[in-house]
Protein backbone atom coordinates (compact mmCIF):
# COMPACT_ATOMS: atom_id res chain seq x y z
CA UNK A 1 0.00 0.00 0.00
CA UNK A 2 2.87 2.22 0.55
CA UNK A 3 4.75 1.29 -2.55
CA UNK A 4 0.95 2.34 -4.15
CA UNK A 5 0.40 5.97 -2.56
CA UNK A 6 4.39 6.45 -3.78
CA UNK A 7 3.82 5.16 -7.27
CA UNK A 8 1.03 7.91 -7.09
CA UNK A 9 3.08 10.79 -5.99
CA UNK A 10 5.69 10.75 -8.58
CA UNK A 11 2.95 9.87 -11.88
CA UNK A 12 2.61 13.36 -12.65
CA UNK A 13 6.40 14.09 -12.97
CA UNK A 14 6.86 10.98 -14.54
CA UNK A 15 4.48 11.68 -17.26
CA UNK A 16 6.07 14.59 -18.19
CA UNK A 17 8.35 14.43 -20.82
CA UNK A 18 10.55 16.31 -23.63
CA UNK A 19 10.00 15.87 -26.79
CA UNK A 20 12.31 17.11 -29.81
CA UNK A 21 11.96 17.97 -32.73
CA UNK A 22 14.28 18.80 -35.41
CA UNK A 23 14.55 19.50 -39.48
CA UNK A 24 16.72 17.47 -39.98
CA UNK A 25 15.11 14.84 -37.74
CA UNK A 26 12.71 11.72 -38.82
CA UNK A 27 9.13 10.79 -38.04
CA UNK A 28 9.80 7.41 -37.09
CA UNK A 29 12.71 8.55 -34.42
CA UNK A 30 12.11 8.47 -30.83
CA UNK A 31 11.97 12.20 -30.05
CA UNK A 32 15.04 12.44 -27.85
CA UNK A 33 17.45 14.96 -28.14
CA UNK A 34 19.52 12.44 -29.81
CA UNK A 35 16.84 11.04 -32.08
CA UNK A 36 14.30 14.23 -32.96
CA UNK A 37 10.82 13.95 -34.64
CA UNK A 38 10.98 15.63 -37.97
CA UNK A 39 7.46 17.36 -38.25
CA UNK A 40 6.17 19.77 -35.20
CA UNK A 41 2.45 17.67 -36.14
CA UNK A 42 4.16 14.51 -35.23
CA UNK A 43 5.22 16.20 -32.01
CA UNK A 44 1.97 17.53 -31.16
CA UNK A 45 0.31 14.66 -31.45
CA UNK A 46 2.45 12.68 -29.21
CA UNK A 47 2.72 15.27 -26.64
CA UNK A 48 0.42 14.74 -23.52
CA UNK A 49 -0.61 17.24 -20.70
CA UNK A 50 2.52 19.06 -19.35
CA UNK A 51 4.98 17.72 -21.90
CA UNK A 52 7.44 20.42 -23.50
CA UNK A 53 7.94 20.11 -27.39
CA UNK A 54 11.39 21.54 -27.62
CA UNK A 55 12.26 23.02 -31.18
CA UNK A 56 15.40 22.43 -32.81
CA UNK A 57 16.98 25.23 -34.76
CA UNK A 58 16.50 25.88 -38.62
CA UNK A 59 13.63 26.64 -41.01
CA UNK A 60 10.56 24.20 -41.34
CA UNK A 61 8.45 23.94 -44.18
CA UNK A 62 5.33 22.10 -43.36
CA UNK A 63 3.11 21.52 -46.45
CA UNK A 64 0.03 21.63 -44.18
CA UNK A 65 -0.61 23.42 -41.17
CA UNK A 66 0.22 22.73 -37.63
CA UNK A 67 -2.98 21.89 -35.96
CA UNK A 68 -3.41 22.15 -32.54
CA UNK A 69 -7.13 21.19 -31.39
CA UNK A 70 -6.11 19.37 -27.81
CA UNK A 71 -5.83 21.10 -24.03
CA UNK A 72 -3.72 20.79 -21.36
CA UNK A 73 -4.89 22.06 -17.56
CA UNK A 74 -3.54 24.89 -15.01
CA UNK A 75 -1.06 22.39 -13.73
CA UNK A 76 0.08 20.52 -16.98
CA UNK A 77 -0.02 23.02 -19.50
CA UNK A 78 1.46 21.94 -23.16
CA UNK A 79 4.69 23.95 -23.90
CA UNK A 80 5.73 24.82 -27.36
CA UNK A 81 9.58 26.47 -27.44
CA UNK A 82 12.81 26.88 -29.26
CA UNK A 83 15.67 24.81 -27.60
CA UNK A 84 17.62 27.24 -25.96
CA UNK A 85 18.56 30.36 -27.86
CA UNK A 86 18.24 28.46 -31.52
CA UNK A 87 16.26 30.13 -34.45
CA UNK A 88 13.58 28.35 -35.43
CA UNK A 89 11.15 29.63 -38.33
CA UNK A 90 7.95 28.24 -39.39
CA UNK A 91 7.74 28.93 -42.93
CA UNK A 92 4.41 28.41 -44.39
CA UNK A 93 5.38 29.44 -48.21
CA UNK A 94 4.35 25.63 -49.36
CA UNK A 95 0.76 25.71 -47.43
CA UNK A 96 -2.85 26.41 -49.05
CA UNK A 97 -3.98 29.93 -49.67
CA UNK A 98 -0.26 31.43 -50.18
CA UNK A 99 -1.38 33.53 -51.47
CA UNK A 100 -5.04 32.39 -52.53
CA UNK A 101 -6.50 33.78 -55.93
CA UNK A 102 -7.94 37.56 -55.68
CA UNK A 103 -11.13 37.59 -53.61
CA UNK A 104 -11.08 33.55 -53.32
CA UNK A 105 -12.27 32.76 -50.04
CA UNK A 106 -9.70 30.96 -47.10
CA UNK A 107 -11.54 27.62 -45.70
CA UNK A 108 -11.21 28.30 -41.49
CA UNK A 109 -9.38 24.84 -41.32
CA UNK A 110 -6.35 26.76 -43.96
CA UNK A 111 -5.99 29.27 -41.35
CA UNK A 112 -2.69 30.08 -39.71
CA UNK A 113 1.12 28.12 -39.81
CA UNK A 114 0.25 27.45 -36.06
CA UNK A 115 -3.59 26.41 -36.08
CA UNK A 116 -4.99 26.73 -33.07
CA UNK A 117 -8.46 25.80 -32.42
CA UNK A 118 -10.68 24.61 -28.98
CA UNK A 119 -7.53 24.12 -27.61
CA UNK A 120 -6.53 25.60 -24.09
CA UNK A 121 -3.63 25.91 -21.67
CA UNK A 122 -0.81 26.23 -24.21
CA UNK A 123 2.35 27.89 -24.24
CA UNK A 124 4.14 29.13 -26.65
CA UNK A 125 7.87 30.96 -26.82
CA UNK A 126 10.69 31.93 -29.14
CA UNK A 127 9.04 31.17 -32.93
CA UNK A 128 9.15 33.39 -35.88
CA UNK A 129 6.55 32.89 -38.59
CA UNK A 130 6.56 33.65 -41.76
CA UNK A 131 4.79 33.17 -45.37
CA UNK A 132 1.87 31.55 -44.25
CA UNK A 133 -2.25 32.12 -44.77
CA UNK A 134 -2.36 33.90 -41.13
CA UNK A 135 0.94 33.63 -39.17
CA UNK A 136 -0.70 32.39 -35.74
CA UNK A 137 -4.40 31.78 -35.94
CA UNK A 138 -5.95 31.19 -32.68
CA UNK A 139 -10.05 30.12 -32.39
CA UNK A 140 -12.35 29.58 -29.33
CA UNK A 141 -9.19 28.83 -27.17
CA UNK A 142 -8.39 30.15 -23.21
CA UNK A 143 -5.83 30.54 -21.04
CA UNK A 144 -2.99 30.36 -23.31
CA UNK A 145 0.39 31.84 -23.71
CA UNK A 146 2.62 33.79 -26.48
CA UNK A 147 5.90 35.26 -25.80
CA UNK A 148 8.64 36.34 -27.60
CA UNK A 149 6.44 35.54 -31.09
CA UNK A 150 7.38 37.15 -34.69
CA UNK A 151 5.14 36.96 -37.21
CA UNK A 152 6.00 38.73 -40.71
CA UNK A 153 5.49 38.56 -44.62
CA UNK A 154 2.41 36.61 -44.24
CA UNK A 155 -0.46 36.37 -46.56
CA UNK A 156 -3.03 37.40 -44.15
CA UNK A 157 -2.83 38.95 -40.66
CA UNK A 158 0.08 37.94 -38.85
CA UNK A 159 -1.51 37.04 -35.59
CA UNK A 160 -5.02 36.53 -34.90
CA UNK A 161 -7.47 35.79 -31.88
CA UNK A 162 -11.27 34.88 -33.07
CA UNK A 163 -14.54 33.29 -32.02
CA UNK A 164 -14.95 32.70 -27.80
CA UNK A 165 -11.30 33.51 -26.10
CA UNK A 166 -10.47 34.14 -22.67
CA UNK A 167 -7.36 34.74 -20.33
CA UNK A 168 -5.13 34.63 -23.29
CA UNK A 169 -1.53 36.39 -23.15
CA UNK A 170 0.27 37.84 -26.01
CA UNK A 171 3.67 39.13 -24.98
CA UNK A 172 6.66 40.46 -26.56
CA UNK A 173 5.05 39.96 -29.96
CA UNK A 174 6.64 41.46 -33.24
CA UNK A 175 4.14 41.82 -36.45
CA UNK A 176 4.93 43.53 -39.58
CA UNK A 177 5.00 43.43 -43.45
CA UNK A 178 1.75 41.36 -43.51
CA UNK A 179 -0.33 41.38 -46.89
CA UNK A 180 -3.49 39.75 -48.05
CA UNK A 181 -3.17 39.77 -51.97
CA UNK A 182 -6.53 38.14 -52.38
CA UNK A 183 -8.00 41.08 -50.92
CA UNK A 184 -6.28 43.68 -52.68
CA UNK A 185 -4.60 44.59 -49.01
CA UNK A 186 -7.93 45.41 -47.42
CA UNK A 187 -7.36 43.14 -43.99
CA UNK A 188 -4.25 41.81 -43.32
CA UNK A 189 -3.41 43.06 -39.60
CA UNK A 190 -0.16 42.79 -37.23
CA UNK A 191 -2.70 41.90 -34.59
CA UNK A 192 -6.36 41.24 -34.93
CA UNK A 193 -8.95 40.26 -31.98
CA UNK A 194 -12.04 39.90 -33.85
CA UNK A 195 -15.81 37.92 -34.38
CA UNK A 196 -16.29 36.70 -31.13
CA UNK A 197 -16.35 37.19 -27.00
CA UNK A 198 -14.48 36.67 -24.12
CA UNK A 199 -12.74 38.62 -21.42
CA UNK A 200 -9.42 38.79 -19.66
CA UNK A 201 -7.00 38.87 -22.76
CA UNK A 202 -3.72 40.53 -22.51
CA UNK A 203 -1.36 42.20 -25.40
CA UNK A 204 1.30 43.43 -23.39
CA UNK A 205 4.76 44.53 -25.78
CA UNK A 206 4.16 44.38 -28.87
CA UNK A 207 5.33 46.28 -31.64
CA UNK A 208 3.39 46.28 -35.08
CA UNK A 209 4.52 47.73 -38.27
CA UNK A 210 4.36 48.04 -41.79
CA UNK A 211 0.88 45.99 -42.43
CA UNK A 212 -1.33 47.21 -45.31
CA UNK A 213 -4.38 47.29 -43.36
CA UNK A 214 -4.20 47.82 -39.60
CA UNK A 215 -0.94 47.52 -36.84
CA UNK A 216 -3.83 46.35 -33.96
CA UNK A 217 -7.74 45.38 -35.44
CA UNK A 218 -10.43 44.27 -32.77
CA UNK A 219 -13.50 43.85 -34.89
CA UNK A 220 -16.85 42.62 -33.95
CA UNK A 221 -15.79 41.77 -30.28
CA UNK A 222 -18.94 41.35 -27.78
CA UNK A 223 -18.15 41.31 -24.14
CA UNK A 224 -20.54 42.19 -20.90
CA UNK A 225 -21.36 45.44 -20.45
CA UNK A 226 -19.88 45.71 -16.68
CA UNK A 227 -16.40 46.67 -15.92
CA UNK A 228 -13.49 44.14 -15.86
CA UNK A 229 -11.63 46.26 -14.06
CA UNK A 230 -9.64 46.40 -17.51
CA UNK A 231 -8.75 49.97 -19.18
CA UNK A 232 -10.34 49.02 -22.60
CA UNK A 233 -13.67 47.69 -21.18
CA UNK A 234 -16.52 50.31 -20.24
CA UNK A 235 -19.87 51.83 -20.73
CA UNK A 236 -21.88 52.30 -24.04
CA UNK A 237 -21.90 55.00 -25.96
CA UNK A 238 -19.36 56.70 -24.78
CA UNK A 239 -16.11 58.38 -26.44
CA UNK A 240 -13.32 56.24 -26.69
CA UNK A 241 -10.15 57.80 -25.04
CA UNK A 242 -6.47 57.26 -26.81
CA UNK A 243 -3.84 58.38 -23.82
CA UNK A 244 -0.11 58.92 -23.96
CA UNK A 245 0.50 59.39 -27.43
CA UNK A 246 3.28 61.06 -28.65
CA UNK A 247 2.65 64.85 -28.31
CA UNK A 248 -1.24 65.03 -28.01
CA UNK A 249 -4.22 62.91 -27.19
CA UNK A 250 -7.10 62.20 -29.06
CA UNK A 251 -10.72 61.47 -28.24
CA UNK A 252 -12.48 59.94 -31.21
CA UNK A 253 -15.77 59.25 -31.18
CA UNK A 254 -17.33 55.30 -31.61
CA UNK A 255 -17.81 55.03 -35.44
CA UNK A 256 -15.40 57.76 -36.43
CA UNK A 257 -12.15 56.50 -39.24
CA UNK A 258 -8.89 57.94 -38.95
CA UNK A 259 -6.47 56.74 -41.88
CA UNK A 260 -3.17 56.24 -41.16
CA UNK A 261 -3.68 56.23 -37.05
CA UNK A 262 -6.94 54.45 -35.87
CA UNK A 263 -10.10 53.52 -37.16
CA UNK A 264 -12.90 53.41 -34.11
CA UNK A 265 -15.80 51.62 -34.59
CA UNK A 266 -18.48 50.77 -32.37
CA UNK A 267 -20.77 51.96 -29.11
CA UNK A 268 -18.58 51.30 -26.39
CA UNK A 269 -16.18 53.24 -24.26
CA UNK A 270 -12.45 51.89 -24.33
CA UNK A 271 -9.40 53.38 -22.83
CA UNK A 272 -6.22 52.26 -24.81
CA UNK A 273 -2.35 53.20 -23.04
CA UNK A 274 0.95 53.63 -23.87
CA UNK A 275 -0.16 53.30 -27.69
CA UNK A 276 2.56 54.94 -29.97
CA UNK A 277 1.03 56.00 -33.45
CA UNK A 278 3.33 55.27 -36.24
CA UNK A 279 0.49 54.25 -38.17
CA UNK A 280 0.00 51.51 -40.68
CA UNK A 281 -0.76 50.80 -44.54
CA UNK A 282 -4.37 52.04 -44.14
CA UNK A 283 -5.29 52.63 -40.48
CA UNK A 284 -3.53 51.70 -37.16
CA UNK A 285 -6.46 50.35 -35.15
CA UNK A 286 -10.20 49.26 -35.75
CA UNK A 287 -12.81 48.95 -32.67
CA UNK A 288 -16.37 48.33 -33.82
CA UNK A 289 -17.75 46.76 -30.58
CA UNK A 290 -16.79 46.05 -27.46
CA UNK A 291 -13.21 45.26 -26.76
CA UNK A 292 -11.61 41.81 -24.69
CA UNK A 293 -8.30 42.82 -24.90
CA UNK A 294 -6.21 44.42 -22.47
CA UNK A 295 -3.27 46.11 -24.25
CA UNK A 296 -0.75 47.54 -22.18
CA UNK A 297 3.36 48.36 -21.51
CA UNK A 298 4.48 49.93 -24.65
CA UNK A 299 2.22 48.68 -27.62
CA UNK A 300 3.50 50.18 -30.21
CA UNK A 301 3.10 50.56 -33.99
CA UNK A 302 5.61 51.57 -36.43
CA UNK A 303 6.34 52.51 -40.32
CA UNK A 304 9.98 51.31 -40.05
CA UNK A 305 12.41 48.34 -39.13
CA UNK A 306 13.04 48.05 -35.52
CA UNK A 307 16.05 46.51 -34.14
CA UNK A 308 15.59 43.38 -31.38
CA UNK A 309 14.99 45.16 -28.38
CA UNK A 310 12.87 42.38 -26.21
CA UNK A 311 16.20 41.10 -24.42
CA UNK A 312 16.21 44.53 -22.30
CA UNK A 313 12.43 45.19 -22.03
CA UNK A 314 12.02 43.87 -18.69
CA UNK A 315 15.22 46.23 -17.54
CA UNK A 316 13.61 49.00 -19.44
CA UNK A 317 10.45 48.47 -17.33
CA UNK A 318 11.84 48.49 -14.30
CA UNK A 319 13.71 51.67 -15.49
CA UNK A 320 10.62 52.95 -16.34
CA UNK A 321 9.23 52.41 -12.67
CA UNK A 322 11.64 54.18 -11.15
CA UNK A 323 11.64 56.88 -13.32
CA UNK A 324 8.01 57.11 -12.23
CA UNK A 325 8.55 57.17 -8.82
CA UNK A 326 11.65 59.59 -9.21
CA UNK A 327 9.44 61.56 -11.37
CA UNK A 328 6.65 61.62 -8.02
CA UNK A 329 9.47 62.37 -5.29
CA UNK A 330 10.90 65.13 -7.43
CA UNK A 331 7.23 66.41 -8.11
CA UNK A 332 6.28 66.39 -4.42
CA UNK A 333 9.37 68.19 -3.68
CA UNK A 334 9.03 70.96 -6.02
CA UNK A 335 5.28 71.18 -4.71
CA UNK A 336 6.59 71.29 -0.90
CA UNK A 337 9.40 73.99 -2.20
CA UNK A 338 6.56 76.44 -3.88
CA UNK A 339 4.19 76.19 -0.90
CA UNK A 340 6.69 77.28 1.38
CA UNK A 341 7.37 80.09 -0.83
CA UNK A 342 4.21 81.07 -1.03
CA UNK A 343 3.43 81.08 2.51
CA UNK A 344 6.81 83.21 2.84
CA UNK A 345 5.33 85.78 0.52
CA UNK A 346 2.05 86.29 2.02
CA UNK A 347 3.86 86.64 5.41
CA UNK A 348 5.61 89.83 3.86
CA UNK A 349 3.11 90.91 1.97
CA UNK A 350 0.83 90.92 5.20
CA UNK A 351 3.37 92.85 7.47
CA UNK A 352 3.78 95.15 4.47
CA UNK A 353 0.13 95.95 5.07
CA UNK A 354 -0.40 96.62 7.78
CA UNK A 355 2.43 98.95 8.02
CA UNK A 356 0.51 100.96 5.24
CA UNK A 357 -2.54 100.54 7.93
CA UNK A 358 -1.41 101.43 10.75
CA UNK A 359 -0.12 104.80 9.00
CA UNK A 360 -2.90 105.63 7.13
CA UNK A 361 -4.85 105.31 10.20
CA UNK A 362 -2.36 107.95 12.36
CA UNK A 363 -2.63 110.48 8.90
CA UNK A 364 -5.72 112.66 9.36
CA UNK A 365 -8.26 112.22 7.15
CA UNK A 366 -8.25 115.50 4.48
CA UNK A 367 -11.70 116.58 3.53
CA UNK A 368 -12.60 117.29 -0.03
CA UNK A 369 -13.73 120.47 -1.85
CA UNK A 370 -17.45 120.89 -1.74
CA UNK A 371 -19.49 118.88 -4.92
CA UNK A 372 -16.92 116.20 -5.23
CA UNK A 373 -17.38 113.00 -4.48
CA UNK A 374 -16.44 111.06 -0.79
CA UNK A 375 -13.36 109.41 -0.60
CA UNK A 376 -15.50 105.84 -0.83
CA UNK A 377 -13.23 103.94 -2.76
CA UNK A 378 -10.32 104.48 -0.05
CA UNK A 379 -12.72 103.58 2.18
CA UNK A 380 -13.75 100.28 0.91
CA UNK A 381 -10.42 99.49 0.69
CA UNK A 382 -9.56 99.97 3.99
CA UNK A 383 -12.25 97.68 4.85
CA UNK A 384 -11.20 94.73 1.94
CA UNK A 385 -7.56 95.20 3.40
CA UNK A 386 -8.29 93.97 6.88
CA UNK A 387 -10.37 90.94 5.31
CA UNK A 388 -7.66 89.79 2.79
CA UNK A 389 -4.20 90.82 3.28
CA UNK A 390 -3.27 88.97 0.11
CA UNK A 391 -4.94 92.07 -1.71
CA UNK A 392 -1.93 94.57 -1.08
CA UNK A 393 -1.11 94.57 -4.24
CA UNK A 394 -4.81 96.21 -5.29
CA UNK A 395 -3.38 99.10 -3.36
CA UNK A 396 -2.71 101.50 -6.33
CA UNK A 397 -4.83 99.63 -9.24
CA UNK A 398 -7.57 98.30 -7.14
CA UNK A 399 -8.95 96.44 -9.81
CA UNK A 400 -11.42 94.03 -6.91
CA UNK A 401 -12.81 97.03 -6.00
CA UNK A 402 -15.95 98.67 -7.50
CA UNK A 403 -16.84 102.56 -7.26
CA UNK A 404 -19.91 102.82 -5.39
Amino acid sequence: MGLYKFLLAILPVVLAADIYVSPTGSDSAAGTLAAPLRSIQSAVDKAVAGDTIYLRGGTYSPTTNIKIAKSGTSAKPYTMTAYNDEAVILDGEALPGTPAALDASLANADRGVLHIEKANYWKFYKLTIINGPYGVYLRDGSNNYFERIVTHDNYETGFQMQGSLSNNQVVYLDSYRNRDPRKNGESADGFACKEGSGTGNILKGARLWENVDDGLDLWGIQVPRHDHGHPLLGQRRQPLGLHRLPGRRQRLQAGRRRRGGYWLRGPRHHQLHRLPERGQGLHGQQEPRQLPVLAQHGVEQWRGRLPDHHDQVDAQEQHRERQLQDDGQERADVARQRDDQQRQLLGRQRDVVRRQLQERRRQPRQGRAPGERQDRREQLLDSHLRRCYRCYHHLVLGPCLRSP
